[in-house]
């Protein structure tokens, strides 16, 4: 019984239709000619060695950016926290530096200057409050280097009444 292969003998299987036969016989590998020769071998680990040490410092590198975000995020999150306690006290209405202290990486200082309302329309000896400026630092260390985040707000304070302690009698330690 014929194979439904074809008749040319052999068992191979015919080329497809508008294919160009092999180009030749394929002659045997001889034992010395398989496989890699050493040389592509170890060219070929270097490069593979090279690659993985390119990404592994490309990790590196993504994981302390990571971290560092992580510190300024917590930094900043402790500065508007503080920065919402000074302007919702009550007792923070004159002029002077308060400091603190979270932890033994994070640490603020918040510098409070009053001031007077400049504007020349309104007559002062009429108002009731004045503007404190409050400047806050904090400070925090970071693969041992000491970095800050400012933040700057003013709110109105009252004004206090002559003889009373937080008058301004001409300008305050922080005038210029």
């Amino acid at each position: 019984m014929r194979s439904s292969r074809g008749s040319h003998g052999g068992g191979c299987p015919r080329p497809a239709a508008g294919t160009a036969p092999a180009a030749g016989p394929v002659r045997p590998r001889r034992p010395g000619e398989a496989g890699f020769t050493l040389l592509e071998v170890v060219v070929a680990v270097m490069l593979v060695g090279v690659a993985f040490g390119a990404i592994l410092q490309a990790f590196s590198q993504s994981l302390r950016n990571i971290q560092r975000i992580d510190v300024y995020q917590v930094a900043m999150q402790l500065a508007q926290n503080k920065m919402n306690e000074l302007l919702i006290d009550d007792k923070v209405i004159s002029d002077g530096v308060l400091e603190g202290a979270w932890d033994d990486n994070f640490r603020w200082r918040a510098a409070l200057e009053t001031h007077e309302v400049d504007d020349l329309a309104v007559d002062k000896s009429r108002l009731t409050t004045r503007l404190l400026y409050i400047r806050l630092t904090v400070h925090y260390r970071f693969e041992d280097r000491d970095r800050e985040i400012k933040l700057f707000t003013s709110k109105l304070v009252p004004k206090p009444q002559v003889g009373e302690q937080g008058y301004l009698g001409g300008g305050g330690p922080f005038a210029q």
